[in-house]
């Protein structure tokens, strides 16, 4: 029966700006070419409770008798409204309706609209416009729905509001109005289909009635899968029978199989069978009963998820057969192998979620936490804590491979989310820190900007139901970023390649008999570059993309390990609903690309609603913040197969059966069947298992408190069966013995031979390649340069990085950016243990990856790989090379004839030979072996032709190691001989044993080439000297850059890039024959075997040369190739020179080549975001000139008029602060005040959070440093008034994601504190004392800048909207804080005092941060007020005048479009203070993207930490604390 009722549609904002609806234009076009023009507004959908009161909403919405709202003549006087009016009004402007004539939309927006829907009135579709609604889909609720829904029942809405749902609402223009009756079906849904998420929405031509919005729909059945089971009891059991009926049901079963996408193997087929059948057709006397009952559609899908490839990794169990030779390893063993030579800081591998490493020396490392014992109280664990329970590193990697090739923004969002529950949910709980994401694909393809090596492969095109390369680039980063930045994980390293080349076909090279005996002699063929025939070419890409999610965390010693826990525990699922989405996507990403429906493949991607991931770590980090009274026994994630998966494998870890009624499930879903509840992937789930109930009120308290869904699902048994039950429908959904899914399914066996590629030498004279050109040094290595540095691999990466939140956490010591020009090429990630500043270490990552050298040679690629990574990780300071521990993905098309072989020499080249040679182990990785794409495409006469297009084997490593001085992380940024004290010399240190091998080089792939010779680790003892070498000689070296893709060349340029400085380089020493100076440049130069560069000064150049060659190295690799050029008045300080054998081999300005490597992210970017602001960004970033000292950038710098970078120097302000360390109870009445805490003595501040909100730890760490107690105030305390604000001297709104952001960022929050009696009170009487202060950072910010009603001083503050850019800022940019806080004026700031006129970095995070003015009027107001207490600022004359006119700095050093510049504002009388940046997440001077060399070891502070002991300065003057 449909539920009928009462519903308001009311419109809101535009949903898509003027340039995103005109790039939408423009893929509406070729669709219906009659389209002119499209606007579009969000459009809401109200579940109106049945007793509330229409009248007062009729007239609020002046509702005409059919039910059509009519705008008001003139702008609402909400002081004459009554109550129920006012609660509508409130609605009103809570979804943005527009509601007088005077809010007029401009002719780029739709007109306001609203209707009320009752059972007796409908609207037809207006024929006068063409309009598609595109909404949820019916009977779901959405992610949106359910966080907009609480925030009206938070704001008193609940007695008027049931539910409310979110929409769009497009509008067409067409070129004539009278056709639109005329436009057929088809086109229609061609329209629709660029418009909606067919797993999630739905279009309609009209608005949708009631009943398809908020309706219910009925659930769906079990199924059973017919078997022929009453066939067979009823049968003689006969050998002929015996054999028949099983055949019948193998055929019924494979025929399941398929039409289900379940990805059974044919031994698995069998297995199921014989299971339920218990027929055995090898022996039909030994036939049994079996299970004896047709097996469910959920079983069937449980069993093909938790056996699937993608969950099992079954060929890497596997027992393999290479040239008919069995071989004694399996791949999971050789990777084993690693960890049994080497376990050394392995605590933890292959048998939980994530890996994990001893950290450096742990047992000293103290978190800084809120105990809830002592009120939520931020507190360091004590040393003797931390001896006891030991902090340790949680290392995983995963891929998503599949999704993203479906639908890039949701499978890479998913892909990371599902890596971050990873991290959260080792032993019994721990908590991801920081993270990396990785893309290969096929070649861009960049409209009006298709490269030369591209233009020979447009025609191999792509698959219609898979994404294209470029669809992948714009969509899935922006998917892997939203997910990291809304749930709060800095994302801090990452990689991009690009790949797609018709190359010769391998063919086989020896053919053996069974005996395993050749029978023909190893035949190499040799390719001559006439040979073209198309049967002996195949199409090698990455069709099937490799997205790649990654991070480290950190777990508690006692929680590190999984144990069995106790019969009759409760099981819990934690988090989000259950959705028909993500169904079957463990089985599917274990398929080739094309291998099963177009439908299918859609419907196995998961979709994301990280806010809420966010609440259940919160859970988890409240349970394992009580150390040892953890109420949570085991805890695993919900990832590939969803809770037919997770429950299970939970279960199984105590070895015992469960019992759980699917209905108790939460679900968003009402039409969702059994199977689909149990086996959907739904994400942002966990599953735990808790012990008694004591333990289970602990965590219903604590999920509560953070508003975080949970429900007991069931409860585990003694027997070994799985049991799961329907009440709804009566019926058993599961009823399987345990062993069936984990004891015996069939293990797997695989053959392949070894296959040899035609091959050809790679010209390094360039002429074959480029005839038309003259052939002379300077041109040729200019070709290659060009080519190069646009290349996806070599070129700038910025467009990936600074979508992405590097701060958060305030622990990030090394993300992309490096020096004092953030440019994009930092070798390593680097995070701090903790805020201790007396705790120095960490914890490191980098990445190395080679797949182009596998078409050459699979084991080369592999090592290589490793190289890579080592030579990046290096640039942390590592004491041990033992520390490093590997993560390997691994990814082949390992089913087609040749991979498999190639993949098992690979894995056998790291496993049992390199990485047991350099001592180190793999404790962690992944696979996915199925990288193809095959598909049918019509040709130019619409004949269909087969397409495929397979994966080189591709290695992703991942290092991690434990570092111990943060500080030490060598960067490639070259100084200057002012900045070193003294000249430089640059070292070139040859790991390679002087190879310059260009096959499967960058180079080769610009000129669609491949060459014949791969780069290899030619000397594990040379990579592992060169290791112990850079930590030795770590205090005197300047800068580091490993040599890797585009070679030495890049190298190079790169470091000069990071410095804004020239090069003189001479490589006579690197030229193998100086009369063919071509070819032995273009070797020197653009080969990418290992190696590095070091900068030096001349002083310590042979101090620094006897430290390698004592650890292992030759002085032949230890070349000096040049110095930097960096002085002002000398022209040669603008060039990168390099000469050798007395040629001037290349000359050109650094920042043209600047220019040249920014393009290819600049092209991406202008696509993506506002081509505006991605133009503004690429005019400046490489406007300047060393030599002129010109810099039209900008450029971070400290001016601070009185430094404080210490602890010492900080603490000389607050002489009168109790120090924390030796806080004891006092009872005196000196101490005793309401406003400290009563065993401290220290003023308490409240560090304020709303569910989504992430930033809250560092933020406390900040005021606890500056001598307050900090306290965790959940705003479900302040509505509950479990928590007043009359107890605290200030409050701290902390920035991250309130409520999602879905109301706006930062106004859900503002609005509950409004419209809530209980908080509205406190906060008023909390502003309107005048010993208090306030701040919002970031979304606290938006939330605070929303509360002016309340804050005196406030009223002509600007809100806070969507970045100019349209994208997620992530960056450090400079900030001024301006006189208009000193002490010379009438306020007297909290915060500012003191420091006004500094100009300092800070970090920005943020995707709505533009302050924007509601009337002329305010922001005359503002101005005269002086209220800006921070601007954007940009170095230079110019840019100081125009921050002093008040005109806006261009993007990105204005990162969001703010009017003059605003970064932060400040209440009338210096009390309460907004802002955008983030103080708190650069206090730590390690946790700048960048301090100067010079300072690095002295200051422990940055500058903003200045600000919270102003603070403690300004409560001690106003209230003698």
């Amino acid at each position: 029966m449909q539920k009928t009722g009462i519903m308001l549609v009311i419109s809101g904002e535009q949903s898509l700006s003027d340039f995103r609806a005109a790039s939408l234009l423009k893929t509406l076009v070729p669709v219906c070419q009659t389209i002119k023009s499209v606007k579009s507004a969000y459009v809401h959908f109200v579940d109106l409770h049945p007793e509330s009161e229409l009248q007062a909403l009729k007239e609020t919405f002046n509702f005409d008798q059919s039910g059509k709202g009519q705008p008001q003549p003139h702008p609402f006087d909400e002081s004459l409204l009554s109550p129920a009016s006012s609660k509508w009004h409130t609605l009103g402007k809570m979804l943005k309706y527009q509601f007088s004539i005077a809010q007029s939309p401009t002719s780029k927006t739709l007109n306001s609209f609203s209707y009320l829907f009752t059972e007796n009135i409908s609207f037809e579709s207006n024929k006068d416009k063409l309009r598609l609604f595109v909404v949820p889909r019916s009977g779901t609720i959405s992610p949106w729905s359910s966080k907009a829904t609480e925030i009206m029942n938070i704001c008193g809405l609940g007695d008027y509001v049931l539910q409310i749902e979110r929409g769009i609402c497009y509008e067409f223009e067409l070129s004539d109005k009278s056709i639109i009756e005329q436009i057929d079906s088809k086109t229609l849904t061609n329209i629709s289909n660029l418009l909606f998420d067919p797993m999630t929405e739905q279009v309609y031509t009209s608005i949708p009635p009631y009943s398809k919005v908020f309706g219910k729909e009925n659930p769906r059945s079990i199924k059973h899968i017919d078997l022929g089971i009453s066939e067979i009891k009823g049968s003689d059991k006969s050998p002929e029978s015996v054999i028949k009926l099983y055949e019948n049901a193998i055929i019924k079963l494979s025929t399941a199989n398929k039409e289900k996408g379940l990805a059974l193997a044919s031994d698995e087929i069998e297995y199921l069978v014989k299971a339920y059948t218990g027929l055995n057709p090898d022996f039909p006397e030994k036939s049994n009963s079996g299970i004896g009952r047709n097996p469910t559609d959920a079983e069937l899908m449980m069993f093909a998820q938790v056996n699937s490839e993608h969950c099992r990794h079954k060929i890497f169990g596997a027992d393999w057969t290479l040239d008919n030779i069995p071989q004694e390893n399996s791949l999971f063993g050789m990777i084993k192998n690693t960890q049994k030579l080497n376990p050394d800081y392995v605590l933890s591998a292959y048998t939980d979620n994530a890996a994990v490493l001893e950290g450096y020396d742990a047992s000293k490392i103290r978190l800084f936490v809120p105990k809830s014992q002592d009120g939520f109280v931020y507190e360091f664990l004590s040393p003797a804590e931390a001896e006891e329970d030991p902090i340790h590193i949680v290392i995983k990697v995963e891929t998503h491979n599949h999704p993203t090739a479906v639908s890039p923004f949701p499978g890479a969002a998913t892909g990371t989310g599902g890596e971050i529950r990873d991290e959260g949910a080792v032993g019994t709980g721990s908590k991801p820190k920081c993270g990396l994401s990785g893309y290969t694909v096929s070649n861009l393809e960049i409209p009006g900007y298709i490269q030369p090596w591209e233009k020979k492969n447009v025609d191999v095109g792509f698959p219609s139901h898979i994404a294209t390369a470029l669809d992948i680039m714009l969509e899935a980063p922006i998917g892997a970023a939203s997910f990291a930045n809304e749930f709060g994980r800095p994302a801090i390293l990452g990689y991009f390649r690009t790949f797609l080349e018709r190359i010769p076909k391998a063919l086989k090279s020896e053919i053996y008999d069974a005996n395993g005996n050749s029978t023909q002699s190893n035949k190499k063929a040799k390719l001559d570059s006439n040979i073209t025939p198309t049967a002996e070419y195949e199409t090698r890409g990455f069709h099937k993309p490799i997205m790649i999610a990654g991070g480290m965390g950190n777990v508690r010693s006692h929680h590190m390990q999984k144990t069995p826990f106790k019969v009759g525990s409760k099981l819990i699922v934690l988090g989000g609903p259950s959705l028909l989405i993500g169904l079957g996507g463990g089985a599917a990403s274990s398929l080739a690309g094309g291998a099963q429906s177009a439908e299918l493949d859609f419907a196995s991607v998961q979709r994301s609603n990280p806010e809420i991931e966010r609440r259940c770590q919160m859970v988890i980090d409240a349970c394992t913040n009580m150390g040892d009274k953890n109420p949570i026994a085991c805890i695993h994630d919900v990832g590939a197969g969803g809770l037919s998966n997770a429950l299970p494998e939970l279960v199984w870890e105590s070895k015992s059966g469960a019992e759980i009624e699917i209905r108790n499930v939460p679900s968003g879903d009402s039409s969702l069947s059994p199977m689909e509840i149990w086996c959907n992937e739904a994400q942002e789930r966990y599953v735990i298992a808790i012990e008694s109930e004591s333990n289970l009120e602990i965590f219903k308290q604590i999920a509560n408190r953070e508003r975080c869904p949970f429900a007991v699902v069931g409860t585990t048994t003694e027997s070994k069966q799985l049991t799961v039950t329907d009440n709804l429908l009566n019926n058993n959904v599961i009823d399987l013995p345990m062993e069936v899914l984990f004891g015996k399914p069939p293990k797997m066996s695989y053959s392949d031979n070894k296959l040899v590629r035609p091959t050809e030498s790679f010209d390094s004279s360039i002429s074959s390649y480029l005839p038309e050109i003259a052939q002379n040094i300077e041109s040729s290595i200019n070709e290659c340069v060009d080519r190069l540095l646009r290349l996806p691999a070599v070129a700038s990466k910025s467009f990936l990085v600074t979508i992405g939140d590097r701060s958060v956490t305030g622990l990030v010591s090394r993300d992309q950016m490096v020096g004092p020009y953030q440019v994009p090429v930092a070798d390593v990630a680097v995070t701090r243990s903790t805020y201790d500043i007396s705790c120095i270490s960490g914890e490191a990552m980098a990445m190395g990856e080679k797949p182009t050298l596998a078409l050459l040679s699979g084991s080369a690629s592999a090592r290589m790989a490793v190289g890579e990574a080592l030579t990046n990780i290096v640039a942390a300071s590592i004491d041990n090379i033992k520390r490093v521990k590997l993560s390997a993905n691994w990814m082949s098309a390992a089913k087609l004839e040749g991979e498999g072989y190639q993949l098992y020499e690979a894995v056998k080249a790291i496993g049992m030979e390199l990485c047991p040679e350099l001592e180190i182990s793999i404790p962690v990785g992944k696979d996915s072996l199925s990288m193809a794409m095959k598909w049918e495409s019509k040709d130019a006469e619409s004949t269909e032709k087969a397409k495929h297009v397979v994966s080189p084997l591709s290695l992703i490593i991942t290092a991690f190691a434990a570092v111990d001085d943060v500080r030490r992380t060598l960067t490639p940024q070259l100084l200057s001989d002012e900045e070193a004290g003294e000249p430089t010399r640059l070292l070139f240190i040859d790991i390679s044993c002087g190879n310059q091998r260009l096959g499967g080089s960058c180079l080769a792939q610009v000129f669609n080439k491949i060459g014949d010779q791969s780069p290899d680790v030619e000397s594990s003892k040379s990579l592992a000297a060169f290791f112990d070498a850079m930590y030795k000689a770590r205090s005197m070296i300047l800068a580091y850059h490993d040599r890797s893709d585009g070679g030495l060349f890049v190298t190079l340029a790169e470091m000069g890039f990071a410095g804004h400085v020239g090069l003189s380089i001479d490589i006579s020493q690197l030229l193998r024959d100086p009369s063919c100076i071509v070819e032995s440049a273009v070797e020197a130069l653009f080969n990418e075997e290992l190696g590095a560069v070091i900068q030096v000064r001349v002083s310590e150049m042979e101090q620094v040369k006897k430290v390698f060659m004592d650890c292992g190295m030759r002085s032949e690799q230890l070349v000096d190739i040049g110095s930097v050029e960096c002085k002002v008045g000398n022209s040669i300080s603008d060039y990168i020179t390099i000469t050798g054998s007395n040629n001037t081999i290349f000359s050109r300005k650094c920042n043209e080549l600047l220019s040249i490597w920014s393009e290819t992210s600049y092209q991406i970017q202008k696509l993506r975001d506002n081509p505006l602001s991605a133009q503004s960004e690429f005019e400046t970033v490489s406007g300047f000139s060393t030599s002129e000292g010109v810099n039209n950038g900008s450029k971070i710098e400290f001016i601070v008029n009185d430094p404080r970078p210490t602890k010492k120097l900080l603490d000389e302000l607050i002489p009168f602060a109790v120090r924390k360390d030796s806080c004891v109870a006092n009872t005196s009445s000196e101490i005793q005040n309401p406003l400290t805490s009563s065993v401290s003595g220290r003023p308490r501040v409240a560090i304020l959070r709303e569910q989504g909100v992430n930033s809250q730890v560092e933020t406390a760490f900040a005021f606890y440093n500056a001598g307050f107690d900090t306290v965790d105030v959940h705003m479900t305390d302040i509505l509950s008034s479990r928590v007043v604000l009359d107890g605290f001297v200030g409050f701290a709104a902390c920035g991250g994601f309130s409520y999602g952001d879905v109301l706006g960022a930062g106004l859900g929050w503002a609005q509950t504190i409004l419209e809530s009696t209980t908080a509205r009170l406190q906060f008023k009487n909390f502003f309107n004392r005048k010993d208090t202060f306030a701040i919002g950072i970031c979304n606290g910010c938006q939330m605070i800048a929303s509360l002016r009603d309340l804050i005196p001083g406030s009223s002509c503050w600007p809100t806070f909207l969507r970045n100019e850019s349209e994208q997620y800022e992530g960056r450090t940019v400079m900030v001024e804080i301006t006189n208009s806080c000193g002490p010379g004026t009438s306020r007297n700031n909290v915060f500012f005092n003191g420091i006004d006129g500094d100009r300092i970095p800070i970090a920005v995070a943020h995707g709505e941060g533009r302050a924007h003015f509601e009337s002329d009027s305010d922001k005359e107001s503002f101005i005269k007020q002086n209220l800006a207490a921070i601007k954007y600022y940009q170095n230079g004359e110019r840019s100081k005048s125009i921050v002093d006119s008040g005109e806006k700095l261009p993007y990105p050093y204005n990162p969001n479009g703010s009017d003059m510049n605003i970064a932060g504002v400040v209440s009338a009388d210096g009390r309460v203070l907004a802002m955008m940046p983030h103080p708190e997440r650069v206090l730590l001077a390690a946790s700048n993207s960048y301090v100067p060399y010079n300072n690095k070891d002295e200051w422990e502070f940055g500058p903003w930490a200045r600000m919270f002991v102003n603070a403690r300065v300004w409560v001690h003057k106003t209230s003698g604390i």
